[in-house]
């Protein structure tokens, strides 16, 4: 993941400043109405919970621990990051460990008629757009802004790397890692919802705050068992000037492979207190991991 987690959107800050309640801790530092966690919390059952959500994500499958590329199909997305504003369909796929394909197109379907689709492929440090009117653009070596552009993508493609891992879970596990639970929390407002806040720990990286919604345990009602993230942190370390970045994952279904969210909201916070800035709004139509994507969806234009 992204900051040493990396082992894992979007291309994708608008600047929507928005009064947000953030859900335990994060809510009382801005005089939202979560709820206190519980007097008395076991870290020690964290992984337990994890691994309930893992089991709720991959509806019964094998869960995907090593991602090797991955897929998605969004419908009415909105995102900006830095000069990146896109707002439109969108396709992205993603081959480990450097290639990125990145479409943006009008209609949701890719093949209708009078489609204007743009396209940029990155492969490691070397960067193309294809143009709807069919002119190609080679952005490595050509000096100016390009440099830039190509950073854009790489961060870009590490932010899809880690959604990916976020919707998956069984990938963000591993030596070094540890899951401590931090007791039974209340969201209200933007983040509202009952959660079971796990906190993920790698040494020499950025903690990860997963927010797991539950129920109770069918086989003892008086358990409760994790289902799906409803809330990712992602904490910045601010001498780095990293934001601390917020994935809402909302309205889970059932797709080929396992559950995914039908909605995704993502906002980033340059540091505590600080006001927050929507920069992802998508709809996932379809998400694919493993399936064997073809080197040649990212070859360069000939």
């Amino acid at each position: 993941m992204r900051r040493t987690l990396l082992v894992s959107t979007l291309a994708l800050t608008a600047s929507l400043a928005l009064l947000l309640c953030l859900p335990s801790r994060d809510a009382a530092a801005r005089g939202g109405g979560a709820a206190p966690a519980a007097p008395k919390v076991d870290p020690s059952v964290g992984p337990i919970y994890f691994d309930h959500a893992v089991r709720y994500v991959a509806d019964g499958k094998q869960g995907i621990h090593n991602l090797t590329d991955f897929f998605a199909d969004l419908h009415d997305v909105n995102f900006s990051v830095g000069s990146n504003r896109h707002e439109g369909h969108m396709r992205l796929w993603l081959k480990t460990p450097d290639k990125y394909r990145f479409e943006i197109r009008q209609r949701k379907n890719p093949q209708a008629k009078g489609q204007r689709i743009t396209t940029k492929i990155l492969d490691g440090g070397k960067m193309w757009i294809m143009h709807p009117d069919g002119r190609q653009q080679r952005m490595h070596g050509a000096g100016g802004s390009a440099a830039g552009a190509i950073k854009q993508m790489q961060d870009d493609r590490r932010r899809l790397l880690d959604l990916a891992r976020f919707l998956t879970l069984d990938g963000l596990k591993g030596p070094g890692v540890t899951f401590l639970n931090e007791g039974f929390t209340t969201g209200s407002k933007t983040f509202a919802g009952n959660w079971i806040r796990i906190r993920r720990k790698i040494t020499g990286g950025a903690d990860v705050v997963f927010y797991l919604a539950h129920e109770a345990d069918p086989r003892d009602p008086r358990r409760r068992r994790a289902t799906y993230p409803g809330i990712v942190k992602v904490e910045g370390d601010p001498r780095l000037n990293e934001p601390t970045e917020y994935y809402l994952l909302k309205n889970w279904r059932r797709g080929p492979q396992f559950r995914y969210p039908a909605e995704i909201q993502a906002f980033s916070q340059a540091r505590p207190g600080a006001a927050m800035n929507l920069f992802l709004q998508a709809y996932p139509a379809d998400v694919r991991i493993n399936t064997g994507l073809q080197s040649a969806l990212f070859a360069p234009p000939k």
